[in-house]
């Protein structure tokens, strides 16, 4: 059985990009502003500091480009992953890749500029000029990191590198999501089935043993045989990491990956150590999952197993139907946010060939907050739409109740709404079962995204 081609998938079950960018005019109008901004930017740099109007000026240009390029950078990015077999959107990624970085670069001055006034120089004209009021956080955050900007002419040669880095990224995505072939497995009934990045999970969860265990191990094979080439794209990634720290005079790339949202360094080893100190609790619960599979101990191919599983399927109206239920808890407005990604075309829902794996949640600001899904009629599937709609409803809700600066939100916090939807649909889910196999399947489920969540 042969994953479907996009153009077999309904097209009342695919995203429309169109609600932001409807042709290559769209595209190049876009690039033109950006551009056009740029020099006007570039030619208000000598005045910023003389009045309140000009650094107005100066931040809502800013904030233009950097709206415009977010546009260009996610259209790109979600076409590609819709399907990364089509030569011509990997085309474009690339282009809008580099368009990107130019623009940065021309921008490099930014920084380094801000950097030769002191901040009380910035923090008199925003209490002089109440328009300015909304960006004193951004400033406050931009001097916390003083230390670590550059001069103008290293900035800008940091950014003309960055054309260069990220190919151990893009090689590994075009490797998992284009280029990877992982065979065929025979299902329960004994048909050929191709396995994928988007399957793979769900053969792990089948009952028989065999099945599980022939996924496993053809998924492993595929990147047995790419381990090498895998860990030299790795270890670009963490020399990159380690370079880019050093350079901007970090202790590390931890602190450099931290520090732009504030998180001290002994927070985060906290969470880990505590983690580290309580993992008895999770050994616990796999030994009581390998009981009830009747296993000595669990192999790799068992720990996503449910023997208490029923074989209960849940076609994508039934789930969405399932996750309105369970979150109509959080009230009429809620549901009425929910809705609108259905509604409007913002929810890619079916795997499909040469379509990214797994699932997520990708917008701007004031822009479609769209949903990639890879929906397989399980369980697990349902979980996942619950997930990535909290994603969904955080980025509707902060687009409503933020201006442009303000609007998002650091990775730190970004799993609190979607894992809070995970919560909410167990708790529906226990109130509604038949019995008690039933409540038990459902808690091991819950468990088992806890843990994978860690």
């Amino acid at each position: 059985m042969e994953a479907k081609t996009r153009k077999e998938i309904d097209d009342k079950f695919k995203w429309d990009l169109s609600l932001m960018i409807k042709n290559e005019k769209d595209i190049k109008s876009l690039k033109q502003e950006v551009l056009n901004n740029v020099k006007k930017l570039i030619a208000l740099k000598k005045n910023v500091f003389k009045s309140s109007d000009n650094l107005l000026e100066f931040l809502k240009l800013e904030e233009k480009i950097e709206d415009n390029l977010g546009i260009l950078y996610l259209y790109s990015n979600l076409l590609c992953d819709s399907d990364s077999t089509i030569t011509k959107s990997q085309a474009l990624k690339i282009d809008i890749k580099n368009f990107y970085s130019d623009v940065i670069s021309k921008l490099s001055f930014i920084s380094p500029m801000f950097m030769k006034h002191d901040y009380e120089e910035i923090e008199k004209l925003i209490n002089e000029d109440q328009r300015l009021e909304t960006y004193r956080h951004y400033f406050e955050d931009f001097y916390r990191e003083k230390e670590h900007i550059l001069d103008e002419d290293k900035e800008k040669l940091l950014s003309e590198l960055s054309k260069t880095m990220g190919v151990g990224s893009s090689t590994y995505y075009n490797l998992t999501n284009t280029d990877s072939y992982l065979g065929y497995i025979k299902d329960e009934e004994g048909k050929d089935v191709l396995l994928t990045e988007t399957n793979y999970v769900h053969f792990l969860q089948n009952k028989n043993q065999k099945i599980r265990k022939d996924a496993f191990n053809k998924y492993y094979d595929f990147y047995e045989k790419h381990k090498n080439s895998i860990a030299t794209m790795y270890a670009s990634q963490v020399k990159q990491d380690e370079v880019l720290s050093k350079i901007r005079k970090y202790q590390n790339s931890l602190e450099s990956s931290l520090s732009k949202d504030n998180i001290d360094v002994d927070v985060y080893n906290s969470l880990i150590n505590n983690i580290h100190n309580n993992l008895n609790i999770i050994y616990d619960f796999m030994g009581i999952k390998a009981k009830l599979n009747n296993e000595e101990k669990l192999h790799m191919y068992d720990i996503y197993l449910n023997s208490l599983s029923s074989d209960t399927k849940y076609s994508y109206d039934e789930a969405k139907k399932i996750v309105f239920d369970a979150l109509s808890i959080l009230g009429k407005d809620y549901l009425k946010h929910l809705s609108r990604p259905f509604d409007e075309k913002w929810v890619d829902v079916y795997p499909s060939k040469g379509k990214k794996s797994g699932a997520y949640q990708w917008s701007i600001y004031n822009k479609p907050t769209y949903v990639l899904l890879n929906h397989n009629d399980d369980l697990e599937s349902v979980y996942t739409m619950a997930h990535e709609l909290g994603h969904a409803m955080h980025s509707l809700y902060s687009y409503e109740n933020q201006d442009f600066i303000n609007h998002d939100y650091p990775i730190f916090l970004a799993e609190i709404a979607s894992t809070t939807n995970e919560v909410l649909l167990t708790e529906y889910f226990l109130k509604n079962c038949k019995d008690d196999n039933e409540k038990k399947h459902i808690l091991v489920k819950f468990l088992d995204e806890v843990r994978t969540t860690i």
